[in-house]
């Protein structure tokens, strides 16, 4: 399923982002992250890749039923949408119109995040509890 969750990043982030992702490893080995106590860059973007599958997975997961289902369909087991609309009896206009709505949704859910976060620590950076 790593690749369709990539296919997913970059309908959502651009192709930089994904690459990004793929470059850090979605999933690791620790053990070689530490060097006399310091993590590489390497094991930074490893575990931020590993945070964004995480997180996308869940985003993934809070979608309608319907839409997740055909994003799975189509990104993870590279179903065309006419054989996604074959296989759930639906047209193939149905099948593009859910994949808009869901990667919409995901975007939307992914900035919404980013946007706590970084308030979050503008609150911490100002003496404030964090969310």
């Amino acid at each position: 399923h790593r690749g369709g969750v990539l296919l997913v990043f970059v309908a959502l982030h651009g192709i930089e982002v994904a690459q990004e992702v793929a470059r850090a490893g979605v999933v690791g080995d620790m053990r070689h992250a530490r060097c006399r106590g310091v993590f590489h860059r390497e094991a930074e973007r490893e575990v931020a890749g590993q945070l964004a599958f995480e997180r996308l997975k869940v985003l993934l997961g809070d979608l309608p039923e319907r839409c997740r289902q055909i994003i799975e369909m189509r990104k993870f087991d590279g179903l065309s949408q006419r054989e996604i609309a074959v296989a759930l009896g639906v047209t193939e206009s149905i099948v593009e119109n859910n994949i808009q709505v869901g990667l919409r949704q995901l975007r939307v859910a992914w900035q919404q995040g980013e946007k706590r976060a970084g308030d979050a620590l503008d609150r911490m950076g100002k003496g404030g509890r964090g969310a």
